[in-house]
């Protein structure tokens, strides 16, 4: 071996290297390593399972069958299976029984011998193959290229999209829109209704009014709702079990890593989903001044949220859940708008409305200061915070519930234009194309969908591609604004929302 000393080196030469021969090759040692795991494997099948054998089959036998009489073991909900392959579950007791002793517990128990097999057995012994027949440059913890050519400072790059994109997965940022973050968002910039006392109000009838009418009791503040939240049920923590058996499984096997595995169904917790007890609604406005005037959308998606899930409706299903009451997002009270009684049909014109007051008659000049005079300077400056700064989350973040009213009322107000349907406007193109960017399609507990589309008798909405900024420049192209001047606000803020997003899938 070379001299190793430092006191021969001159300055600015670099270490002398180790002769190569003298070091152990990195792929022989975690072959090595694979070949002690693999014994320990197959001393652990050997001496542990083999005994124990009997005993483990003689209590698979006993549990099993009566779980799967009960449909335990395998929901009715079965996600790609025709519905024929469960019509035996309605047949009497005892012609189940024989399918379930003679068919379904054979292969229960032909799963978990092959289970114990391949996780013991086959996994250790093909990492112990991969090490010895692989080829390659041995793996290594230099940095990228990338890294080594950047010479700034991290203070200086960019925040990488994992930080921004967690903005829409945690349950803080939720929680800082509506108590303020000290910065872009101030404490009652928005506020969300009960789902169950808008609930209330369709049973009598009612007309929704704007926030600044609503009682108290109709809304839900951060305090309660996290209440809500810590009351979800507790059920089987599926992640974590699914966790461990991914670590399991890519660690080739082996006893330890087996009983944390084993251990995961006696570990429970809260909230098994990660939801949070929010809905936000996506709907048409019927008119310029006013969504509906007069409560048919109100009564078409309450009827239509009642009727899902076989009549237990979205309530339901949520309080199964564990969560009481839901927080409604709705923008037109859930944010300050200005006074429908004041609007006048003149207004509709949006250059004419524009112009200065010159341009206008005395009396459409008093009008339009009177319209906007309905919503003062600090609820206009909250409403505009609302719409830059948090009308992404509400229908991005993944663990908020957003239903789509997709379709209108069969009695429309009078004038009402039939071509503008809820695809060819601008605002309910953002909220559909937001809510479909990285929301789970299957709750492992929870018994809804996080994007409902109500138009769907069975609450679903169509899965579809997340939808890129350029593609949604070309479908707002195509699109209404009431205000022409959201379209550009609409783009800015979804080009943000699916760069952030997109980035962390």
């Amino acid at each position: 071996p070379l001299e190793t000393s430092a006191e021969g080196w001159e300055d600015g030469a670099p270490p002398p290297h180790r002769d190569l021969e003298s070091q152990p090759c990195p792929r022989m040692r975690r072959a090595a390593s694979a070949a002690r795991h693999l014994l320990q494997s197959v001393a652990v099948v050997l001496f542990c399972f083999l005994p124990l054998l009997p005993l483990l089959l003689l209590f698979f036998a006993i549990i099993f069958p009566p779980l799967a009489i009960a449909g335990s073991l395998v929901s009715g909900d079965d996600i790609g299976l025709p519905p024929a392959w469960h019509r035996w579950r309605r047949l009497p007791l005892l012609v189940r029984l024989p399918f379930v002793l003679f068919v379904h517990l054979p292969i229960g128990m032909y799963w978990l011998l092959g289970f114990i097999v391949e996780g013991f057995l086959l996994k250790p012994a093909a990492l112990l193959a991969y090490e010895l027949l692989a080829r390659g440059p041995p793996r290594t913890t230099e940095p990228c290229e990338s890294d080594v050519e950047s010479n700034e400072p991290n203070s200086r790059r960019p925040a990488p999209a994992s930080e921004d994109g967690g903005r829409y997965r945690e349950h803080d940022s939720v929680w800082a829109a509506l108590e303020g973050d000290g910065d872009k968002v101030i404490r009652g910039d928005v506020r969300l209704l009960s789902l169950s006392w808008l609930m209330g109000l369709a049973d009598q009838n009612g007309v929704l009014p704007r926030r600044q009418e609503l009682p108290e009791e109709a809304f839900l503040d951060a305090a309660r709702l996290k209440r809500i939240e810590a009351g979800a049920r507790r059920s089987l923590d599926v992640r974590r079990f699914e966790r461990v058996f991914a670590a399991w499984s890519k660690g080739g096997g082996g006893l330890s890593p087996f009983l944390g595995f084993m251990a995961t169904p006696l570990h429970s917790r809260r909230n098994a989903d990660g939801l949070l007890p929010i809905v936000s609604i996506s709907y048409c406005w019927l008119e310029a001044a006013h969504p509906d005037r007069e409560g048919r959308q109100l009564q078409l998606l309450c009827r239509k949220l009642r009727s899902l899930y076989g009549g237990r409706g979205l309530l339901g299903a949520c309080r199964e859940y564990g969560f009481s009451d839901m927080g409604v997002f709705l923008d037109w009270s859930s944010g300050y708008q200005k006074d429908p009684a004041l609007w006048r049909g003149w207004m509709a014109d949006q250059a004419l409305y524009a112009k200065s007051d010159g341009a206008l008659s005395e009396q459409q000049a008093a009008d339009r200061r009177a319209y906007e005079a309905s919503r003062t300077a600090e609820q206009k400056a909250a409403f505009d915070r609302m719409l830059s700064n948090t009308m992404d989350l509400w229908y991005a973040h993944s663990a908020i519930t957003v239903v789509l009213l997709t379709q209108l009322p069969d009695e429309l107000p009078a004038g009402f234009d039939q071509s503008r349907t809820y695809d060819t406007r601008g605002w309910t193109t953002f909220e559909r194309c937001s809510a479909e960017l990285a929301k789970s399609h299957q709750l492992q507990v929870a018994k809804w969908k996080l994007v409902i589309d109500v138009a769907d008798e069975g609450g679903c909405s169509q899965r579809r591609l997340p939808t890129t900024p350029a593609r949604m420049a070309q479908l707002l192209a195509g699109c209404r604004f009431t205000n022409g001047a959201d379209s550009s606000l609409v783009l800015q803020l979804y080009a943000k929302t699916a760069a952030a997003v997109l980035g962390t899938v």
